[in-house]
């Protein structure tokens, strides 16, 4: 692919960029969690208490990697969230340990549920359109911390296709940025051929910082300040209906 942004493909986080999936996190992180003494209150219950409902919607940008649900989960069982993300980390980094087996039941809880969740789902309003747009002449990434049999699974509910092929595999404990700069490898790009669109600030700020042109998506699930502390370390920000302009003249 030659043209004269000197863009050589394109890569997309899935879950707040591509597809609204918070509600079907919520119910997983939920059910997932009834193992452990913090929820035993809600062991018979099926769906989460409006107060948890609420206040897990409006934390929700504090997650990264799954196992951190539980850690968000207790604290609003125990009237104590934590007032930033930066604190919300430093209680993770001490929870770790406790909820290493948490993914497991995460994981485990979609598979029992399957299409039972497809209700707390939905594409987001223009940007798969635009990815299946650019897919058709460029190549055009998925990469992201959720399972790739769950990303296929929804493709093909909502789009009837397959993505198997272009959904770049995250390993285990492996960095985003990494994944990005082996893929520069590969195909003999620069870093700043690789367009990235991420909503999650801790994945966006080392590819920013190793030359990927990263671009924040403020649709997604951005915490208050996310956007400001963007746009003052120079990471662009882009909004949904920026979305389709923006490419179209990158691939012009």
């Amino acid at each position: 692919m030659s043209n004269s942004s000197g863009i050589q493909c394109f890569v997309f986080d899935f879950d707040g960029v591509l597809f609204d999936t918070e509600k079907e996190c919520l119910q997983l992180a939920f059910h997932a969690s009834k193992s452990y003494e913090f929820a035993k209150s809600w062991t018979n219950l099926n769906e989460p208490p409006a107060e948890v409902a609420f206040a897990f919607l409006k934390s929700r940008y504090f997650v990264g990697p799954p196992w951190q649900y539980p850690v968000l989960l207790e604290s609003i069982a125990n009237d104590n969230v934590p007032a930033t993300w930066e604190d919300f980390l430093e209680l993770a980094q001490k929870k770790e340990a406790l909820y290493c087996d948490f993914r497991q039941h995460y994981y485990a809880c979609r598979t029992s549920m399957g299409k039972d969740l497809y209700k707390f789902i939905k594409p987001v309003e223009k940007s798969p359109q635009v990815f299946l747009q650019l897919k058709k002449n460029h190549p055009t990434f998925i990469l992201s911390t959720r399972n790739l049999e769950s990303i296929s699974a929804l493709w093909k509910h909502f789009f009837n296709m397959s993505l198997e092929e272009i959904i770049l595999p995250l390993p285990k404990g492996e960095e985003k940025v990494s994944v990005l700069k082996n893929l520069a490898v590969a195909k003999a790009w620069k870093p700043g051929e690789i367009f990235f669109i991420d909503d999650y600030l801790p994945h966006l700020i080392p590819a920013h910082q190793q030359g990927f042109n990263a671009f924040l998506a403020k649709w997604g699930y951005l915490g208050p300040n996310d956007a400001n502390s963007a746009l003052k370390m120079g990471l662009p920000c882009v909004d949904l209906h920026q979305l389709e302009p923006l490419l179209e003249e990158l691939v012009s």
